[in-house]
């Protein structure tokens, strides 16, 4: 069988997020540090024979034309090819040097290789995969690879962008994700993307920066908090936050107010209107009666309607109350999976943001002399990570230290695999 990696050496990066150019959505900013990898850093490091491996979440659909998600077909189903293909092209007319960059890279001799990841599942689409390969110069096979299995397995190397192991972000039918609708073929949409679509675009949309804010499940938290005493955030909103607490977070706002889960019993009885009630009473004691009256409405609304919009609410394939809490737990199984399973001695992925370096002594999964590892390639969006602030307020958040570190994964692939992460700039 053909190795998919067609060169003794690879570097690996992830979540770039590429948009279409809106201040308020698209956050990569970086097309000028990305030309730099490609046309300088990597030939001068390996040569021009090296294999770039884009380890998903290359181009957020998602924030993309976000109209397009806003449909009433049901939640599970998420654009169609010709949506797909339009928002490709607004990408790479976007970002035009990305792609005439990534078209010289592969003149050199280099190889591109493409994963999917939770953003941009598009990819399946042959049309959408199509549109990138002109935009790069119509690449052949050899030179540009979309791997459709998910996940790259080969020369004691694993490679997967990790979506699938949080139940937020997870596909049911991976690595194939198109599904049957009413009005055709569509993707099929995770519950983390319908809250993009129905709720976090149009928080963006108010505060640009809160994409680059994490993790998302205190940023939520912290949004409610404080839009809760803003007349200019629409009833909607707050109803949408709430609903979403109550049917993927309940864990959260049980720790919230009632501390260590041996404490939980007595409220994870109450109905979701008692638990609504307890969760206003905590983050907006401030509201009128009929602020109040219109989020319990709309709210309940959401949560008890299971044939349109918000039916996966009601999806009982996903656990109630995770609420993004899988995402670590979730990787750090299937890591210790792979490297236990005797072929595998580096594993990579993206997803979570933040970047892990395998050769740190604190990162270490096995004893010093052991050769396995596992690395993170971080993301190369602006952050603010916060980290354990619980106390944080919105204003400080708004005026919190953005920091853009841009990494790279290096690998030399010998008998014995070694890796070292690269940070190609930071500021």
């Amino acid at each position: 069988m053909d190795r998919l990696i067609a060169n003794p050496t690879i570097a690996v990066i992830s979540d770039l997020h590429i948009g279409e150019g809106n201040k308020s959505l698209d956050q990569f900013v970086s097309d000028a540090e990305f030309g730099r990898l490609l046309l300088d850093v990597i030939p001068k490091r390996f040569g021009p024979k090296t294999s770039l491996v884009i380890n998903g979440d290359f181009v957020d659909f998602p924030q993309i034309a976000p109209s397009v998600g806003r449909h009433y077909l049901g939640d599970r189903l998420g654009a169609t090819a010709a949506e797909s293909v339009r928002r490709m092209q607004l990408a790479i007319a976007a970002h035009p040097a990305v792609f005439t960059n990534l078209q010289k890279y592969i003149e050199r001799g280099g190889q591109v290789v493409l994963l999917a990841g939770n953003h941009d599942p598009e990819f399946y689409w042959p049309d959408v995969l199509g549109a990138l390969r002109s935009a790069i110069g119509g690449a052949k096979e050899q030179d540009f690879r979309f791997i459709e299995q998910g996940e790259l397995h080969e020369r004691s190397i694993h490679i997967e962008h990790g979506h699938q192991y949080s139940f937020d972000n997870r596909f049911n039918s991976w690595p194939n994700p198109i599904v049957q609708a009413p009005d055709g073929r569509r993707l099929e949409r995770p519950w983390g993307t319908l809250f993009l679509d129905l709720v976090y675009n149009q928080i963006e949309s108010l505060w640009p920066f809160v994409h680059i804010v994490h993790p998302h499940s205190r940023l939520a938290w912290l949004a409610l908090s404080h839009f809760a005493d803003k007349e200019e955030v629409p009833i909607a909103v707050l109803a949408k936050l709430c609903a979403f607490f109550l049917a993927k977070g309940k864990r959260l706002i049980l720790g919230r107010l009632l501390g260590p889960p041996d404490q939980h019993d007595e409220v994870q009885m109450d109905s979701s209107e008692g638990l609504l009630e307890r969760l206003l009473d905590t983050v907006a004691p401030k509201l009128s009666s009929s602020q109040r009256k219109s989020i319990m409405a709309e709210t309940m609304a959401l949560l008890l309607d299971s044939a349109g919009e918000t039916e996966i609410y009601k999806d009982e394939a996903a656990p109630t109350g995770l609420l993004g809490q899988t995402d670590e737990r979730g990787l750090s199984r299937r890591t210790k999976e792979l490297l236990t399973q005797g072929d595998i001695t580096i594993v990579a992925y993206g997803h979570t943001h933040v970047a892990v370096n395998g050769n740190l002594p604190k990162e270490r999964l096995f004893a010093p002399d052991d050769p396995r590892r596992v690395f993170n390639t971080g993301s190369w969006m602006p952050s603010v990570a916060l980290g354990q602030l619980e106390s944080i307020s919105w204003k400080e958040l708004t005026s919190r230290k953005r920091t853009h570190e841009l990494y790279y994964l290096a690998i030399d692939c010998n008998d014995a695999p070694q890796a070292n992460l690269e940070l190609l700039n930071s500021y």
